[in-house]
């Protein structure tokens, strides 16, 4: 709300300016855009997308745009020493959210107690952080599953887990479009009982003329030997 114009204004209506533009320089939470992105430091320039409105005293209606925020911490997932980083850059959108007071001191300090914030500020655009991912519903993800996680580059390569099954995908296809993954230890077991086969048959080889057969059911005895010879893929792991 802008200043009145009224030089003498009733006690009430001092009251409802005062808590106005007190309400005005509180914030709490916006979307925003990054402008730039520095991933040494994980920091964003962030311009805020929602503008501030105000009535005048003609009971016309504005609105202020806010300006960049620079240097905002940006939030990732992260704990017990494991992490989630994104390729961050202009044109994503976040969601900013401003700290209860100045996180001025927090910012250099160890992280591991409180400390004094000195500042007295409250909700200021400067002790914003901002969280990935927030953005309006033309921009909402494309190749989000109904059930289960999935993580990587949309329209791109992405690992699935879908309940039973954890599924690697290289262009957002949908679930389980390609076949298991053959185990290694399987597949070896394989060749390793063909060559035994086929070594033994060069060992001894039969008379002709059924030299042909006698080769291909060595090898059928040998493949059908190995337990596991149907089943060479694993149980849980796809890709297409």
């Amino acid at each position: 709300m802008r200043a009145g114009q009224n030089r003498t204004p009733d006690f009430v209506t001092v009251l409802r300016e005062a808590a106005a533009q007190a309400v005005e320089g509180i914030f709490v939470g916006m979307p925003g855009v990054i402008t730039k992105y520095n991933p040494g430091t994980q920091t964003a320039d962030v311009l805020p997308l929602l503008k501030r409105p105000y009535i005048n005293d003609d009971g016309t209606r504005g609105a202020d745009a806010l300006p960049v925020l620079p240097n905002v911490r940006v939030l990732f997932p992260r704990g017990g020493g494991y992490f989630v980083s994104l390729p961050l850059g202009p044109g994503d959108g976040v969601g900013l959210i401003f700290m209860d007071r100045s996180i001025d001191d927090w910012e250099v300090s160890s992280g591991k107690v409180p400390v004094d914030p000195e500042e007295l500020r409250q909700h200021d655009l400067s002790d914003a952080i901002a969280i990935p991912g927030l953005c309006p519903l033309p921009g909402v993800i494309k190749d989000v599953i109904a059930s289960g996680a999935a993580f990587g580059k949309e329209k791109g390569a992405q690992v699935r887990a879908t309940g039973s099954d954890i599924e690697i995908t290289s262009a957002g296809l949908p679930a389980s479009v390609g076949g298991y993954v053959a185990m290694e230890n399987l597949v070896n077991t394989l060749w390793l009982s063909l060559t035994v086969a086929l070594d033994a048959f060069v060992a001894a080889p039969p008379p002709p003329p059924d030299a042909g057969i006698a080769l291909a059911t060595a090898l059928s005895a040998a493949i059908k030997a190995v337990p596991s010879y149907l089943a060479t893929g694993s149980t849980n792991l796809k890709a297409d």
